[in-house]
């Protein structure tokens, strides 16, 4: 009898210690994901949430989507309000900061969304677009910012798997190329 005591203490110890374990090991369908997210994180340790869309959502400059995959980059005040179709969802709390996931890139994820935080927006900021020495453009857009600071992940699947993943910013291919012509002339 007092085997089965034992035993039965045992197990609520273990579903106490399963119940205060909620950080899942893998928030993705694979770990480079994860991995990805963990360096973005890092790489930008003041940005309070993050934001994983779907590149379906948006066309190259070239007016081609020949990506398939998801941004990540911060989460600004403003910019759901600047895409009608965007439907985010809160995914979870990661390493201090909240993970939003865009509706249309739920299937790389492992986790169910929850229902929605407050959300701790980013801090808004801007970046130099153009500087002529006399003239400089400050681009404060959300939009632009996002994707100025968001990193893409072009998820390679074949016959149902997922071979690769490369990573790059996402500036290089959604935002135009300035070309000074005085220096292009020379």
């Amino acid at each position: 009898m007092m085997k089965v005591y034992h035993l039965y203490i045992l197990c609520i110890l273990f579903s106490f210690t399963s119940c205060f374990n909620k950080q899942p090991k893998m928030l993705f369908v694979d770990n480079r994901i994860d991995e990805h997210l963990n360096k973005y994180i890092s790489n930008h340790p003041n940005y309070t949430s993050i934001l994983i869309m779907s590149s379906t959502r948006l066309l190259l400059h070239n007016g081609n989507n020949d990506i398939s995959g998801v941004l990540i980059g911060p989460m600004y005040d403003g910019f759901i309000d600047s895409h009608d179709d965007l439907h985010v969802r809160y995914l979870t709390t990661y390493l201090g900061k909240q993970i939003y996931i865009d509706s249309a890139a739920l299937t790389i994820t492992n986790l169910k969304v929850q229902k929605c935080k407050e959300i701790a927006y980013c801090e808004r900021d801007s970046f130099l677009l153009l500087d002529y020495g006399y003239f400089k453009h400050y681009e404060k857009d959300v939009f632009i910012n996002f994707i100025k600071r968001a990193i893409v992940l072009n998820i390679l699947v074949k016959n149902g798997n997922i071979t690769n993943i490369e990573a790059f910013n996402a500036d290089s291919i959604y935002l135009p190329v300035f070309i000074d012509e005085e220096e292009s002339d020379e």
